[in-house]
């Protein structure tokens, strides 16, 4: 997964880099260096972030504007 994949599942997940990390309980340093390249980021963290931003262009979040 590139960098720039990367942040865009978070912004399609409507997520932060420090969100991600607190979902994952790890600390938000290593996301961040994630977030810049300085480290690579591991498979299943990928697949797994992928199959979620897939879902949720799929399925997008309910708007505003649905009546609950």
């Amino acid at each position: 997964m590139t960098v720039d994949y990367f942040l865009e599942c978070l912004s399609t997940l409507h997520w932060s880099q420090r969100h991600l990390a607190r979902i994952l309980n790890i600390d938000q340093n290593i996301v961040l260096s994630w977030g810049d390249g300085s480290e690579d980021i591991p498979p299943e963290i990928s697949h797994w972030l992928n199959e979620r931003a897939s879902y949720a262009r799929t399925v997008p979040f309910p708007s505003n504007e649905s009546s609950f």
